[in-house]
């Protein structure tokens, strides 16, 4: 923004002095201040496919404000990105935890004065998913066995000699099922 201001002198009997010129130029160096309010951190759980609605209209949008000392048609915009982080600890020995992770979801706002002063003001919101699904397990036993004392009347039932059970396990969120066999011997 600039304009002309002209200056003249009058004296005590009433001589004008000759017109004088200034040109002033004004510069808006001072950025917009924006203010950013992000949403809450939500905890989901993946649906029977594995999926989880992880749109903002589903874990909540973030929320600002901006204001300028010059302007008051900022020009504001919202934007947001995603980084996903696998978190073994929540879905045990697995170290590919398809259906359960947690991610942080980045929020910026930018606010553009009319003369190019630029903020930019960002916060972030995490955002957890659960698999709770449990695996589907077909368990094999094995056939009946019949074995004989020993001579100290003793016998040896260990699954080595009467047969392992055999089990497969089909997960929707993960492909690196882990299977633990354990048994336990009853009168």
């Amino acid at each position: 923004m600039s304009w002309l201001r002209i200056w003249t002198a009058t004296d005590a009997c009433g001589n004008v002095s000759e017109e004088t010129e200034q040109y002033l130029q004004l510069y808006d160096n001072i950025k917009p201040v924006p203010v950013i309010t992000c949403p809450e951190t939500v905890d989901l759980t993946v649906d029977a496919n594995c999926e989880a609605d992880t749109t903002t209209s589903n874990t909540g949008a973030a929320t600002g404000v901006a204001t300028d000392n010059c302007d008051d048609d900022l020009d504001v915009s919202y934007t947001y990105s995603d980084e996903v982080e696998f978190d073994c600890s929540m879905v045990g020995v697995d170290a590919n935890p398809e259906g359960s992770y947690n991610f942080t979801r980045t929020f910026e706002v930018t606010a553009i004065d009319c003369n190019g002063n630029t903020t930019i003001e960002s916060c972030t919101q995490t955002i957890n998913t659960f698999d709770i699904y449990a695996p589907t397990i077909e368990l094999t036993c094995p056939d009946t066995a019949t074995v004989q004392h020993d001579e100290n009347c003793m016998t040896d039932v260990d699954p080595s000699i009467t047969g392992s059970a055999f089990a497969t396990a089909t997960d929707d969120c993960d492909t690196e099922v882990t299977i633990t066999y354990s048994y336990a011997d009853g009168a």
